[in-house]
């Protein structure tokens, strides 16, 4: 088992005493996000600029796809940096952006695809052909592309909106 680091075994306490229960949650949520980042630099996701891909959607679905931006940008930054080439492995780290409904994950590695790719990070091409099938759901594309063979692969997501304004990835 891996020795929790040390800040950790002190925030926690400290968010239980400073804030109470109600709290909590917070104190934890922050720290995810915080460790998330810590992750991303030293995986190379920090280098992943999914803003300059990201395409303009049809005014229709601007403010839908605005809402949603923030948790696209860090899903496909995740996804263009997956430490394996094994879709269960792509399903453990992607699962905090699942919506819990207990319907199976489809999801692969975007590395799966390309045969000769190196690259540990894959850049990110284009996010776009935005499409809104529901109120609540969103449709979109993510062309990823390898540094070292230049090959790409190409990614359909979709995402929903539950009664609390987050945005989810829904099991099939």
């Amino acid at each position: 088992m891996r020795a929790l680091p040390k800040s950790l075994l002190v925030a926690v306490p400290f968010a239980f005493a400073a804030v109470g229960c109600a709290g909590v949650n917070t104190a934890l949520q922050q720290t995810n996000a915080a460790l998330t980042a810590v992750n991303n630099t030293l995986s190379g996701a920090a280098s992943v600029n999914v803003d300059a891909a990201l395409a303009t959607p049809p005014k229709a679905l601007a403010q839908d796809v605005t809402s949603a931006t923030p948790m696209v940008k860090d899903l496909v930054t995740t996804s263009a940096c997956l430490p394996t080439k094994t879709a269960g492995a792509a399903a453990r780290y992607l699962a905090r952006f699942y919506d819990g409904s207990g319907y199976g994950i489809a999801y692969a590695d975007p590395k799966l695809s390309m045969r000769y790719n190196q690259s540990r990070c894959l850049g990110v091409d284009r996010v776009g052909n935005w499409e809104q099938p529901a109120k609540n759901v969103l449709k979109f594309t993510v062309t990823y592309v390898s540094d070292s063979s230049g090959e790409s692969a190409l990614e359909r997501y979709t995402i929903h909106r539950n009664d609390s304004a987050r945005w989810y990835l829904r099991g099939f």
